[in-house]
C-alpha cells in the first residue's frame, strides 16, 4: 500500500512531502552534530537562573547575566546576545594566526631556584611537567604585566605563557616570545574573554604538559609551592582545582523546557589547575572554537564555562583550594606567616582602601600591589631582589 500510496503522491503529494522531509532531515542532522556534543536542547533558547534572588538574577529578555556578592560583582555582560557564524568564523580565522611562541634558550638563576625547590619534593610532577598560562590585554602590559615579568615569571620563564591581543616588541623580547597573540578584541566581555581562554586551551591541548594552570594579569603565583602541590596528584587523574568565588553552586537553565542544573566553578580571577587526564576528556566541548562556541550559547564568560563543562558534561567535582587567592575576596585576611605556603596572590587597586596581602616589614619601595615585596620574601636570592 505504500508504494501505491507513494505513486498516487508522485503528481500531487511527491513535491510537498520532499519539502517536510528535507527540513526534518536537515534539522536532525544540525542537531546531532552542533547541539547535542555541548548539551543545548534548543536552538537560541535563553538561560534561566533560579538561584537566590540576592546572588543571580538574569533577565532573558535582555541576556543580562549578573552574579553578586556582598563585597563585589563578579561579571555582567549587558544587551549580549548570542555568537553568530560570522563571529565564529572571525575568532576562527584570528586563532588559525596565533603567533608561535619561541623557547628561552638560557635558563635564569631565578628559574634554577625554582627547579631544586620543586625537584627536592616532586615526584610524579616536575615544573616543565606544568603549563602555566596568564590572560591579559595590551592595555594593561605595563600596567600589570611588568610586576609578574620581573617577579614570578623568572621563576618559570620556559613554562610560563602570556596570551594578549597586541603585539609588544619590548616584551616579546623580555620573556624570550612567550607573547602569545590571540588577535581576539581587546575588551572584557564575555566574547572576549572566551576567546582568549580558547586560545589558551588549545594551546595547550597541543602540547605535552601535565597540568594546565590558568591565571589573570593581576595574579602572582608561587611556582614552586604550586609544582609541590601539584606533585602530591595524579595527572593521569581527573582533578579540578581552583577557588570559587560564590559561597554556593549557581544554578541555571540551559532551555525554558529544561530542568536547571547546578555546578561551582573555579574563578579565573585566583587560578586554577586541570589534570591532563581530565583536559583530555574536556576536548570535545573546548577544543578548535568549541568553547567560544559554548560560552555564546549558554551566555556566561569563560571560567563559568569551563566549570559547566567539567562538573556538567565531565561529571567531575570542583575540588575547592584555599590557598588560591583572587581580589574578589578580602585579602587582608591572609596570615603573613603562612605566605610561603599560599599559592597564588592578587590585590585590587581601585577601591578607597586597596585590597593588598599583608606582609610584614619593610615594603618595598614604589610596591602598591606588593608582589615585589612577597617575591623577596619568598625568593631572597632572586636576582631582581638582589638588585633592590
Amino acid at each position: 500500500m505504500l508504494i501505491v500510496t507513494m505513486r498516487l503522491s508522485v503528481t500531487n503529494g511527491l513535491l510537498g512531502i520532499t519539502l517536510i522531509v528535507f527540513p526534518m532531515f536537515l534539522w536532525t542532522t544540525l542537531y546531532q552534530t552542533l547541539l547535542l556534543p555541548i548539551g543545548i536542547n534548543a536552538v537560541g533558547a535563553s538561560p534561566l537562573c533560579n538561584g537566590p534572588a540576592a546572588d543571580c538574577a538574569f533577565s532573558s529578555t535582555f541576556h543580562h547575566f549578573k552574579l553578586e556578592q556582598t563585597q563585589n560583582k563578579l561579571y555582567s555582560d549587558d544587551g549580549v546576545q548570542p555568537l553568530d557564524d560570522k563571529y565564529e568564523q572571525e575568532v576562527a580565522k584570528k586563532h588559525e594566526n596565533v603567533s608561535r611562541v619561541l623557547s628561552i634558550n638560557e635558563t635564569t638563576a631565578d628559574a634554577r631556584v625554582a627547579m631544586e625547590q620543586t625537584n627536592k619534593s616532586s615526584t610524579s610532577t616536575h615544573l616543565d611537567d606544568v603549563f602555566l598560562s596568564v590572560k591579559t590585554t595590551h592595555k594593561y602590559h605595563e600596567a600589570r604585566l611588568r610586576i609578574v615579568v620581573d617577579t614570578w615569571f623568572r621563576l618559570a620563564p620556559h613554562q610560563t605563557y602570556f596570551f594578549t591581543d597586541k603585539d609588544d616588541q619590548e616584551l616579546i623580547k623580555k620573556t624570550g616570545g612567550h607573547m602569545v597573540n590571540t588577535h581576539c578584541s581587546d575588551g572584557h566581555g564575555r566574547q572576549d574573554l572566551c576567546c582568549k581562554m580558547s586560545a589558551e586551551f588549545d594551546s595547550f591541548l597541543k602540547s605535552s604538559k601535565k597540568w594546565f594552570c590558568h591565571f589573570d594579569d593581576d595574579n602572582y603565583v608561587n611556582v614552586p609551592q604550586l609544582v609541590k602541590f601539584l606533585s602530591q596528584k595524579s595527572w593521569k587523574k581527573d582533578y579540578y582545582f581552583g577557588k570559587p568565588s560564590i559561597p554556593h553552586p549557581l544554578e541555571i537553565k540551559i532551555a525554558a523546557n529544561t530542568r536547571p542544573v547546578k555546578f561551582n566553578f573555579a574563578t579565573g580571577g585566583a587560578g586554577f589547575c586541570i589534570s591532563r587526564a581530565l583536559a583530555n576528556r574536556m576536548s570535545p566541548y573546548v577544543s578548535d572554537m568549541r568553547l567560544v562556541t559554548l560560552c555564546g550559547k549558554i551566555i556566561l564568560p569563560d571560567d563559568v564555562t569551563i566549570g559547566y563543562i567539567i562538573e556538567n558534561k565531565c561529571q567531575v567535582n570542583l575540588t575547592r583550594i584555599n590557598e588560591f587567592h583572587s581580589h574578589l575576596e578580602p585579602l587582608r585576611n591572609i596570615n603573613p606567616r603562612t605566605l610561603r605556603d599560599q599559592l597564588t596572590f592578587s590585590y585590587g587597586l581601585s577601591d578607597p582602601r586597596p585590597n593588598i596581602v599583608p606582609v610584614p616589614e619593610p615594603v618595598l619601595p614604589n610596591d602598591p600591589t606588593r608582589f615585589m615585596t612577597i617575591h623577596c620574601i619568598l625568593y631572597p636570592e632572586s636576582e631582581v631582589c638582589k638588585k633592590t
